[in-house]
């Protein structure tokens, strides 16, 4: 349960444009935990959705 802040729903979006090439969407800048925030420097109790791992896709050709 989130006290603080806002719960994580989602940790972006990966789709594609009319042309089919991919779009990665990053998070939306929620963030939260279950202790007040005293420092810049956050806490070992909070999450983010920041997007900031890696995206692996597989990509199949249509012939």
């Amino acid at each position: 349960m989130v006290t603080y802040g806002s719960p994580i729903r989602t940790l972006g979006e990966l789709r594609t444009d009319n042309t089919g090439r991919l779009v990665v969407l990053g998070g939306f800048g929620n963030a939260g935990g279950d202790e007040p925030l005293i420092n810049y420097g956050g806490s070992d109790t909070w999450h983010d959705d920041i997007s900031d791992g890696p995206v692996y896709a597989t990509v199949n050709f249509k012939w």
